[in-house]
Parts: structure tokens; sequence; C-alpha cells
């Protein structure tokens, strides 16, 4: 309630309504998790295929999936992010993405695009507009949230940086298996995702500090030293 004399803004309002006063810079905390996302689009035996996926900063595969028809990289990337935000309800939450479109998207026009009803300047509806009304209900489950922009294709040097290579793998691996049914795709990566080598590249990098959350979490090391939960 806004009291009188009280100087009220109504368009930070809608925005923090809308966007889920999602920051570009990532979450500091003890409490924050990490996600990584990536929606990759490629042709697979002559057909082409998309795929999304999400992932925390142990390498494991939380959600994903291929998607059934002829869909663009751009709508992979944000049901990625929608995924990611719903996982995230109520928690604090840092997501990286590669993808320029999904970041933009977030934090340069969701807002504006909610606010006027999904309808452009021209008069015509937002392109991917269902997938971007799901994903501005997404942005106000977490209890805060950042997503911010890791480069990708580029030499690994940071945690961050390793996580984003390992969803970009993991969801291209995803668009070459043939669904069997729900929950069958995620399952078939199991071998990529269980890879030792894979596994110890992301997980060499990691502070010790990092490595002490995952404990408080209830991981532990497997024989070849793999963390998992």
């Amino acid at each position: 309630m806004v009291k009188e004399g009280t100087e009220h803004n109504c368009v930070e309002e809608v925005d923090e309504s809308e966007s889920g006063g999602i920051a570009e810079e990532p979450l500091g905390g003890e409490d924050v998790w990490k996600l990584f996302v990536d929606g990759p689009w490629k042709y697979h035996e002559g057909v082409p295929c998309t795929a999304w996926a999400v992932m925390n900063k142990t390498g494991t595969v939380l959600r994903g999936s291929q998607i059934p028809g002829t869909w663009a990289a751009q709508v992979a990337e944000l049901i990625a992010l929608t995924e990611a935000l719903r996982l995230a309800a109520g928690k604090r939450v840092n997501i990286y993405t590669d993808s320029w479109y999904a970041f933009g998207v977030v934090h340069d026009y969701m807002v504006d695009w909610a606010r006027r009803g999904y309808i452009t300047s021209s008069g015509g509806h937002v392109q991917h507009e269902q997938h971007i009304r799901d994903l501005v209900e997404a942005a106000r489950t977490p209890a805060e949230a950042a997503v911010s922009k890791v480069a990708a294709h580029k030499k690994i040097q940071t945690p961050q940086q390793q996580g984003n290579d390992y969803a970009d793998r993991a969801a291209k691996a995803l668009t070459e298996q043939i669904p069997e049914g729900p929950g069958k795709v995620v399952s078939a990566i199991a071998a990529l995702v269980s890879d030792p080598d894979s596994m110890g590249k992301l997980q060499a990098i990691t502070r010790e500090k990092e490595k002490e959350e995952w404990k408080q979490e209830g991981a532990i090391p497997d024989p070849d030293e793999i963390w998992r939960k």
C-alpha cells in the first residue's frame, strides 16, 4: 500500500511483477543454486532436430527433452530457461546461458511485451508468444534470480564456461535420441552424464568452497572421485 506523500513509481512495479526482478549479474551468497541451460538445433540423419537441457553445477541433467516437430533453437532456449526458473521455485538461483536471444528476451524485451499484451509495435503478435508467456510466469517463481550470459565456444577457463559447455553437449546428445515416451529421452544420455572423464573435467576446476556446498546438499565422491548426489 502506498502512503500519502510516498513517491510511487508505477512503471517500476509493473516491471518487477512481469520480470520477477531478474538480475543480469550473478547473485552472491551460500544459498544460491547454479543452473546451466542450452537449446541447440541441428540436422541428425537428414532430419532437423531441436532439444533443450538444464544442468546443475555438478554436471547432472535435471530436465531435458527433444522437442517434437520443427522448432528453432530460439524456442529451445526459451523452454530451457523457463524450466530452470520453475526448478528454482522459492529459491535463489543463478542461471547461465550462451544465447543472446534468451538473454535479450529476459532483460530487454519481456517486460515491454507483457505490458503491451504481447503485441508488437506493428500490431502483430510477438514471435514465440506462448513460450514467452510461459517464461514470464516462470520468472515469478524463484525467490530471487539472475540470468547471466556466458561466452559460447570459447576456451574453457571458468566453472561457468565449463558448465555451459557441458549443457551444450548434453542438449546436442538429446537431439540425436529417438523419443520413446516421457522421461526416456533424458535417460538416453545417462552414459554421457556419468562418463568419469567428462564429469572429471567439469569438477576439476571447481573451488573447494563449492565442494563443501555439495557436501551440505548430500553429494559424495564416488570411487572415480566424481561427486554425485
